[in-house]
């Protein structure tokens, strides 16, 4: 944390402007980006990229022929599609597991993840709302 102030406060002392700190913010982040587009391999294959893009295609004449049949399916898909980028957190819905103590009881949902990621947002608002208490008494 300590480290990108202090950085700056040198950069400022051995140029004598403000305005090289953000001109090194500029030059970090290109030189970020041509790492990724340059350096960085490709995570996935050519045939995994070309049967993605089938699928999606094909995923969306489905969804373009059902919206012409039925303009509520298409209104759901669409909501669902915007909302896609949220599907990672489906890792923290409860799974079904296994009962090792007793062969016949019916398996349980695991919530441990679950209350899990509720604590985690729990603590994270107390201590922002801590902080913002902080600051407005001063």
């Amino acid at each position: 944390m300590a480290i990108g102030p202090t950085f700056g406060s040198l950069l400022i002392r051995a140029t004598g402007r403000t305005l090289s700190v953000f001109y090194m913010a500029v030059f970090n982040s290109l030189l970020y980006t041509l790492l990724l587009c340059f350096i960085l391999p490709e995570s996935i294959t050519k045939e995994q990229m070309a049967f993605s893009r089938a699928k999606y295609h094909a995923d969306l004449s489905d969804s373009n022929a059902e919206r012409r049949l039925n303009t509520a399916v298409g209104l759901l898909r669409r909501v669902k599609r915007t909302f896609a980028f949220l599907s990672p957190l489906t890792l923290f819905m409860p799974s079904i597991g296994k009962s090792y103590t007793n062969a016949l009881r019916k398996p349980r949902r695991d919530w441990t993840l679950t209350l899990l990621a509720i604590t985690y947002g729990i603590t994270i608002s107390v201590m922002v709302s801590s902080q913002c208490k902080a600051r407005s008494k001063h």
